[in-house]
């Protein structure tokens, strides 16, 4: 007798949103392991300087209300400091509701 599982999707799927310092670092341990970390924050980094390098951007981005990989997606590192760049800051502005255009 063979059953068969099945499953389905309710509600809405949400971003997974750290909580502590220690989830922000599994998230990142997480981004690095599947190779998904941007080249700009892991260059020339391996470990934990590359986990702690995405987990810098993903704080970053939480101070500035972004998710954790549309964080990830919006700084750069410029002399050593994450910068918020392109799609990144345009969020900003928006959610900020300052800007009517």
């Amino acid at each position: 007798m063979n059953q068969l599982v099945t499953t389905s999707m309710r509600g809405n799927v949400t971003a997974i949103i750290p909580q502590s310092i220690e989830d922000v670092f599994r998230v990142a341990k997480g981004v690095v392991m599947a190779g998904l970390a941007p080249s700009a924050l892991v260059d020339k980094k391996s470990g934990d300087a590359a986990v702690a390098a995405v987990a810098v951007a993903i704080m970053s981005g939480a101070e500035l209300g972004l998710k954790p990989m549309v964080a990830l997606r919006s700084f750069t590192v410029i002399n050593g400091k994450p910068a918020l760049y392109g799609d990144g800051l345009i969020n900003v502005i928006r959610q900020s509701g300052r800007a009517a255009y």
